[in-house]
């Protein structure tokens, strides 16, 4: 009866993952919308950039209509142009924060990507472990079709009762209908692979009957400190600390006076009833100007607001750092848990076997009860469910740590 034995595929790491998965992460990243929202507003702040310019000159035209009569002649119109210039410094730091702020939204998209990477893994051994289970299920389902056939030898030739028959038949419906719910849950998850990949010609995967179990292979202190240096979540917060120090900048560089440069002509008309020297010569004046913030506060109270945002930012780092210690020792638990759990359910399941094995070569040839081998045999079922659930357990766990650093470190 060795071959009803179900096995549960284990050691083949990263190959369902690999290059099949890859096809639909890579469907999935070039058409979320919310990723495409995100770089459309990258692209947009880069637009930005190229705005931040010299302000555009001004140009003014005054006509006299009461002329003004000068020496030289009367005062017709005047014409001035003037160039203002910021304060020393500013352009460079405006252009600076726009530039922290497109990297803040490809940070952003970094953390998006990351989700969407770990969601759609999700999805992938949700449809695994169902896929799993059916195949107990069957394999099970094989086992008692046996066991109603010996059941039936023994009805002919006189020594078995038919109600084991029926008995047998209760647990095959059993797990007909287990298997059917089962199958039940797939839609659902079609339905959330299918809006994450969002491509037609990539349906929802057929290979997703074997669960890879993968092992953690590095220490819990290399994990602590790649979780604070990789974790995209962090990098957001040093994404916003950034554009926080360029803001504080930009106020700074308000509190510097402002120049303006231009130049000035005044239009005569010769006079008629004289000629003296540069007789109607018009009049040209270069002028310089200058703004000095006398009034601060309103520019002060923008620095402080970048302090108390940049204070802000401290304690959400603290506190974030805090909970991504907790998510890893849980992870860390959990799979150790899972590996325990393991081993303990492989073990059951090697006796529970063997001993199947014994109680059905006795049920072939005496009239031993069936109730004791179909308990045995909801006790393998329950046994290999276990195995595979744990499986997943210890798998969810690894992913889970390798979302705290968006990328796989295990194999």
């Amino acid at each position: 009866m060795r071959y009803l034995i179900v096995i549960i595929c284990l050691c083949i790491a990263w190959s369902l993952t690999g290059q099949n998965f890859e096809t639909y992460y890579k469907a999935a990243v070039n058409n979320n919308p919310q990723l495409k929202a995100t770089f459309n507003q990258y692209y947009s702040t880069k637009e930005r950039s190229t705005q931040v310019k010299l302000p555009p000159p001004s140009v003014a035209l005054g006509v006299f209509v009461l002329p003004v009569e000068t020496r030289l002649g009367a005062q017709r119109f005047r014409l001035g142009a003037t160039q203002m210039f910021p304060a020393f410094g500013a352009l460079k730091a405006k252009k600076s924060l726009i530039h922290e702020q497109g990297v803040l939204k490809l940070q952003e998209a970094q953390v998006i990507r990351n989700q969407l990477y770990f969601n759609l893994r999700d999805i992938w051994y949700q449809a695994s472990e169902i896929k799993a289970l059916t195949n107990v299920e069957w394999r099970n389902l094989e086992l008692l079709k046996t066991l109603e056939k010996l059941a039936l030898q023994k009805v002919e030739n006189g020594q078995g009762s038919l109600a084991d028959v029926y008995q047998i038949k209760m647990e095959q419906n059993n797990r007909v209908a287990k298997i059917e719910l089962l199958e039940n849950k797939l839609p659902v998850l079609e339905l959330a692979f299918a809006q994450l990949v969002k491509e037609d010609s990539l349906p929802f995967p057929a290979t997703m009957d074997t669960i890879t179990l993968r092992q953690l292979t590095y220490p819990k202190d290399s994990l602590m400190v790649w979780m604070r240096h990789q974790n995209p979540q962090m990098g957001l917060l040093e994404a916003q600390r950034r554009v926080a120090n360029q803001k504080m900048m930009v106020q700074k560089t308000k509190n510097r006076p402002t120049y303006g440069v231009g130049l000035n002509y005044t239009f005569l008309t010769k006079r008629t009833d004289a000629n003296p020297s540069q007789n109607g010569q018009g009049i040209l004046m270069p002028t310089f100007s200058i703004q000095v913030p006398i009034y601060k506060d309103q520019n002060q109270a923008r620095v402080k607001e970048v302090v108390f945002e940049l204070k802000a930012l401290d304690y959400q780092e603290e506190h974030l750092m805090d909970n991504l210690e907790v998510q890893l020792e849980n992870m860390l638990t959990s799979y150790r848990a899972a590996q325990i759990n393991l081993k303990h359910y492989r073990a059951q399941i090697a006796f529970t076997q063997k001993t199947l094995d014994l109680l059905l070569a006795e049920y072939s040839v005496d009239n031993k009860s069936i109730d004791e081998i179909l308990q045995l045999e909801r006790s393998l079922l329950n046994y290999q469910q276990k195995l595979i659930e744990y499986s997943i357990v210890q798998n969810r766990a690894l992913i889970g740590l390798e979302q705290l650093f968006a990328q796989p470190l295990f194999n």
